[in-house]
C-alpha cells in the first residue's frame, strides 16, 4: 500500500504531505478544487507520463515523493529495502528532462513504471476508452485465466518470436539469392572465360602495348612485301619493267662509245637491283609476316573477349572485372550451396508454424474458461449493482493472423433480458459503463489485484441506488486491498475509513484530513451545496452512521 505521499507544485498544490491507511479513502472537494491534481501526482509516483501542464503556474519544476509499503520477496524489486518500503521520487521540470529515483539511487521511468504495475493501479475517468479497447479487453482476460493460462501465453510468445526470427533468415536467405541471381546471372559465362584467358591485373596492358608493337611491324611487312611484288612483277607498269625500259632508253639515246663507258654501271644497276630484291625478299619473309598476323589476330581476340566481359560484367576496367568474377565466383558457389539451407529453414519454419499452431489453439481452450469465469463474476457484480437485467458476456473471435498474443481478439458484450448481446460500447450508457468497468475490476482474481487501487470518479454518471450499491462494492473491495478513490457523490464518501477533502484558497489547493463534525458538514455539502442547511446535515449523519457498518456485498 502506499504509505506518504508529498506534493509539490502539481496542479494547483503548492506543497501537501498526506499520510494513507489501510481500507477506503475518499477524497472530495469542489469542481475545481484540485482533486484532480491528487490523482496526477498519485500517476507521476507510478510512471505514468508526465507533462509540463502539470506543473502548478509560476513554477518551473514540480515534485513528487511516495512511500510504498508493500510483501514483496524479490531482493532486487525492494532495491535494498531492508523494511519492505520503496521510496520513490520524481521530479519534473517545463524546459528539460526529469528525474526518477527508486531508493535514493537514480532509475528510468520505464523502471519505476514497470515496478509499480505491482503495487499501484490508477482508475482515470478515462478508463472507460479502455474498457472499449479489444487489446485492453484480451489483456483483462488473461488476467483470468491463471497461471495456466500465463505460461501458454508466455510460451507462445517465445514460439511465435523463434518462428519470427526464423522467417526473417529465409526471407534474408531468398533476397539474397535473389540477388545474386539477378547481379550475377551471366557471371557463370563470364568467370568460366575469365579462367580459360587467365587474366592478371597486367594483362589488358600487357596485350594492349604488345597489339599496338605487332601491329606496327605488320604493318611495316605488309608494306615491304608490296614492295617486294612490285619489284618482283614483271607485268606493265612494274618497278623492274620500268628500270629495264629505262636501260633500254639510256642505251639508244647515248653515244655507242659513251653507252660502252657506261654500260658497267647499268649493269652494276641491274645486279644490285637484284641483289636488293633478293634482301628484300628475306626481310619481308612470309612465314614470318604470318606469325605476326596470327599474333595479331589473337591479342585482338583476346582484348574484344575482355571488353565483352567487362561490358558483360557492367564494369570499365580490368581491375573491376578480376574483383566482380571472385566475388562472383564466391557468390556462385554459395548460391549452388544455398537451396539445401533455404530447404532446411523452410521445413523449420513450417515446423515452427504448425508448432504454434497448437499451442494458439490451446491458449484458446483456456481463454475460453476463462471467459465463462469473468462472465459469472462480473453478472453477479451487475446484480449486486441494480444492473440485473443486464447480461454481461465475452465473444471470444477467432482470427486467421496468428500473433504472439494468440490467434485470438475479444469482445465484451451486454444484453438486456433476451435481447441479442452487441459491444459494451453500444449497449452501454455512461453510467452503465461505469458499473461495467468496477465489475470487472472487482472480479479480477486476487492475484492480479496490486495492493492499491485508485479510483477517479468511477460514479461517474451513477446515482441512488446504483450509486450507493457501486460504493458497497468499493467498500468490499477495500477490505482486501488498499482504495483510494475521488468522488463527488456523497453517499460513496459516507463509506470511507479516512474522508480527505481539497479546498481552493485563491491560487492554491489545500489538502486536509477530516474529523468527524467535518465530514458532516463536507457530506451536507456534498449533498445540497449548502454544509449548514439542517436537513443536510442530518442526511449526512445517517449516511455516516450507515457507512461504520455498511451491508455487506459478496
Amino acid at each position: 500500500m502506499i504509505e506518504e505521499l508529498h506534493i509539490r507544485h502539481i496542479g494547483g498544490i503548492r506543497e501537501s504531505h498526506l499520510q494513507f491507511s489501510s481500507g477506503l479513502t475518499a477524497i472530495t472537494g469542489e469542481s475545481g478544487a484540485g482533486k484532480s491534481s491528487v490523482v496526477r501526482a498519485l500517476e507521476l509516483a507510478s510512471g505514468k507520463r508526465a507533462s509540463s501542464s502539470m506543473i502548478r503556474s509560476g513554477s518551473d519544476s514540480a515534485e513528487v515523493e511516495a512511500v510504498y509499503l508493500f510483501d514483496e520477496e524479490d531482493p532486487d524489486f525492494l532495491y535494498g529495502s531492508e523494511d519492505g518500503r520503496l521510496f520513490v521520487r520524481r521530479e519534473i521540470v517545463k524546459n528539460g528532462r526529469g528525474k526518477v529515483l527508486l531508493q535514493n539511487r537514480q532509475a528510468p521511468v520505464g523502471v519505476l513504471s514497470e515496478v509499480s504495475q505491482r503495487l499501484i493501479t490508477i482508475q482515470s475517468q478515462f478508463a472507460q476508452l479502455e474498457l472499449l479497447d479489444q487489446d485492453k479487453q484480451l489483456f483483462i482476460l488473461d488476467l483470468c485465466g491463471g497461471e495456466e493460462l500465463k505460461k501458454l501465453r508466455e510460451n507462445l510468445r517465445e514460439q511465435v518470436k523463434a518462428t519470427i526470427s526464423i522467417e526473417k533468415e529465409l526471407q534474408s536467405l531468398r533476397q539474397r539469392q535473389r540477388s545474386v541471381t539477378d547481379r550475377f546471372k551471366s557471371a557463370e559465362e563470364v568467370v568460366h572465360r575469365w579462367r580459360k584467358m587467365d587474366i592478371s591485373e597486367e594483362s589488358e596492358a600487357l596485350w594492349e602495348e604488345e597489339y599496338r608493337r605487332l601491329s606496327e611491324e605488320l604493318g611495316r611487312l605488309n608494306d615491304l612485301r608490296k614492295i617486294v611484288i612490285r619489284m618482283k612483277n614483271d607485268e606493265p607498269g612494274s618497278v623492274k619493267e620500268e628500270l629495264d625500259d629505262l636501260i633500254h632508253r639510256l642505251s639508244q639515246l647515248l653515244p655507242r662509245d659513251r653507252c660502252d663507258e657506261l654500260s658497267p654501271h647499268m649493269e652494276a644497276i641491274v645486279e644490285g637491283y637484284g641483289a636488293l630484291l633478293n634482301e628484300l625478299e628475306n626481310d619481308s619473309d612470309e612465314d614470318r609476316r604470318s606469325a605476326v598476323e596470327e599474333s595479331v589476330e589473337e591479342l585482338e581476340s583476346k582484348i574484344g573477349h575482355l571488353r565483352k566481359l567487362k561490358r558483360t560484367a557492367g564494369v570499365t576496367s580490368l581491375k573491376e572485372l578480376i574483383l566482380y568474377c571472385r566475388e562472383a565466383d564466391q557468390e556462385l558457389d554459395w548460391l549452388s550451396k544455398s537451396n539445401d539451407l533455404r530447404q532446411a529453414l523452410e521445413k523449420d519454419v513450417e515446423e515452427h508454424r504448425k508448432t504454434a499452431s497448437r499451442m494458439a489453439l490451446a491458449l484458446r481452450k483456456v481463454r475460453k474458461e476463462a471467459a465463462l469465469w469473468l462472465e459469472a463474476r462480473v453478472n453477479r457484480c451487475l446484480t449486486e449493482m441494480a444492473m440485473e437485467d443486464a447480461r454481461f458476456s465475452v465473444g471470444l473471435i477467432e482470427e486467421t493472423k496468428l500473433r504472439p498474443n494468440g490467434a485470438d481478439s475479444v469482445e465484451f458484450r451486454l444484453a438486456w433480458g433476451r435481447n441479442e448481446p452487441g459491444p459494451v460500447s453500444k449497449m452501454a450508457s455512461g453510467g452503465e459503463l461505469s458499473r461495467i468497468l468496477l465489475a470487472i475490476r472487482l472480479s479480477l482474481p486476487e492475484e492480479n489485484r496490486p495492493p492499491t487501487v485508485v479510483f477517479d470518479e468511477v460514479e461517474a454518471g451513477l446515482g441512488g441506488r446504483a450509486a450507493v450499491l457501486a460504493g458497497l462494492k468499493l467498500k468490499d473491495l477495500s477490505r482486501r486491498c488498499q482504495v483510494i478513490m475521488v468522488t463527488h457523490e456523497a453517499s460513496i464518501a459516507a463509506l470511507a475509513d479516512v474522508h480527505l477533502v481539497v479546498k481552493r484558497d485563491g491560487m492554491d489547493s489545500n489538502i486536509s484530513e477530516l474529523g468527524d463534525e467535518e465530514r458532516v458538514s463536507e457530506i451536507a455539502r456534498m449533498l445540497s451545496g449548502d454544509l449548514d442547511m439542517d436537513e443536510a446535515r442530518s442526511h449526512a449523519s445517517m449516511l455516516l452512521r450507515r457507512g461504520e457498518s455498511p451491508t455487506t456485498v459478496k
